[in-house]
């Protein structure tokens, strides 16, 4: 018999205990980095989305898993500096994206930047 969570509480482990192990790992690096990059920034799992969603005085990032990749995605990602050409998601609104197969394709550097500067400028 299964522990019985009281109702509206749900975790970002909850929300990836269903994908493959490399979709919680990456996700898992991807939450760390959040972490490190913004202390003191607010996690919250949405699981009728399936994101992890993260904001400071504001939202302004998600974690998403999918079934072979993870999105680190930017709900202002249009206003974002992208020198190095990562964000994705040119046929959506105002959100960018940037795709991970594995936890060892995340470029720590330019992902903590964009993470810091998407933080501070809604």
């Amino acid at each position: 018999m299964g522990t019985r969570r009281p109702s509206g509480v749900f975790s970002p482990k909850d929300l990836l205990a269903d994908f493959p192990f490399s979709v919680r790992d990456t996700a898992q690096s991807l939450r760390k980095l959040m972490q490190e990059a913004v202390p003191g920034v607010r996690e919250k799992a949405y699981p009728g989305w399936r994101i992890i969603g993260y904001r400071q005085s504001f939202y302004f990032a998600f974690i998403q898993p999918k079934a072979d990749h993870v999105r680190l995605g930017f709900q202002w990602g249009t206003r974002l500096p992208d020198e190095e050409g990562l964000l994705q998601g040119e046929d959506l609104s105002h959100i960018r994206y940037v795709p991970f197969e594995s936890a060892l394709d995340i470029p720590v550097d330019s992902i903590t930047h964009l993470v810091q500067y998407a933080s501070c400028h809604k």
